[in-house]
């Protein structure tokens, strides 16, 4: 027959401790990879919506009669003000969006990142804005014009 201790079995608290520190760790190094791969993920919606502006831009400038890009929103093929569309990180759009004769860009609506830009000039496709930058998109990003 056996003892009542021999039949007890279970964790020492030095296992467990050794567990959670081992998990602590763990997740200390996949913290950091999580985020900058959904910022980086943010930043490639933004760019997919600012290539579509590009392009609607591009049909407004070759239907337009004084050959040139519009600043303002509602005159755009894609964007329908009446349903704007709304994205998680860059906020409302055409609302959040800046459009200049040069280029588009959108501005983070919250988050760590709430204060950076993301844009695309017009005529060339450049991405431009500050981040571009800290999502480590393109090192070579500048203020949009």
């Amino acid at each position: 027959m056996r003892s009542l201790r021999e039949s007890q079995r279970g964790f020492t608290l030095l296992e467990l401790l050794m567990v959670v520190i081992i998990i602590a760790i763990l997740a200390s190094i996949a913290l950091p990879q999580y985020i900058r791969a959904t910022e980086k993920a943010r930043a490639a919606e933004a760019l997919q919506l600012l290539g579509t502006i590009r392009s609607a831009e591009g049909r407004y400038k070759a239907q337009s009669p004084t050959n040139v890009y519009t600043a303002t929103a509602a005159d755009l093929d894609m964007i329908d003000p009446a349903n704007p569309l709304t994205t998680k990180s860059w906020g409302i759009i055409p609302t959040n969006l800046t459009l200049t004769a040069n280029s588009a860009s959108l501005a983070r609506t919250g988050g760590a990142y709430a204060t950076k830009v993301l844009g695309i000039t017009h005529a060339v496709g450049t991405v431009c804005g500050n981040f571009a930058v800290s999502a480590g998109l393109d090192p070579t990003a500048v203020a949009c014009p």
